[in-house]
């Protein structure tokens, strides 16, 4: 039926546009890794994302106060019973940033080996900086900075929380982070 003013190609156009959205989403979805395909499961493993990791945080980041996947990555790293030698790993093959996870993580769960870490972190990052964030507050600060940090437990693990947007969400070894990272930032 042509409506008057309307060419007859809405017809065919609509079965075009529509394989076209088709193809599209399908596309879309297999370069996010929606495909369940089993090679793009393994490589979001724990050991990989501290790996890739692209910023350093601990608590809650962004408005919503939501851990990063970093720290969900070291925490399920943690619960496993080889993980001294999973962090020692990566404090040789990981970006500065995992490499700094690593060591909160050694902290934890071998301190024995934590001295040795620090030393080989301050020889592997001296000079360099990294990107950092806190709440809000993305920075990136002097890595020697946020090691010595890490060493006096001004940057730990939180311990968990059931609402990650509860007020506690910011917690650096039992005190509440006051949310200003002037003391990490470069002078």
């Amino acid at each position: 039926m042509k409506v008057a003013g309307q060419p007859r190609i809405w017809k065919g156009g609509f079965v075009k546009v529509l394989t076209v959205s088709v193809a599209i989403l399908l596309a879309l979805c297999e370069s996010s890794g929606a495909t369940g395909n089993e090679e793009d499961r393994s490589s979001s493993s724990s050991e990989d994302i501290l790996k890739r990791a692209p910023r350093f945080s601990l608590g809650g980041v962004g408005f919503a106060g939501i851990p990063s996947d970093e720290e969900n990555a070291l925490r399920s790293l943690l619960a496993r019973s080889d993980a001294p030698e999973i962090l020692s790993e990566l404090l040789q093959v990981a970006t500065p940033e995992g490499r700094l996870y690593a060591l909160v993580g050694l902290k934890k769960v071998a301190p024995d080996r934590f001295e040795a870490a620090v030393g080989l972190c301050r020889r592997q990052m001296s000079g360099k900086k990294v990107k950092c964030a806190s709440g809000c507050l993305f920075f990136e600060s002097p890595a020697i900075e946020v090691i010595d940090a890490i060493g006096s437990g001004k940057w730990a693990l939180p311990e968990k929380t059931k609402n990650p947007a509860s007020p506690e969400k910011v917690r650096h070894s039992g005190k509440s982070f006051d949310g200003t990272p002037s003391s990490l930032l470069a002078r």
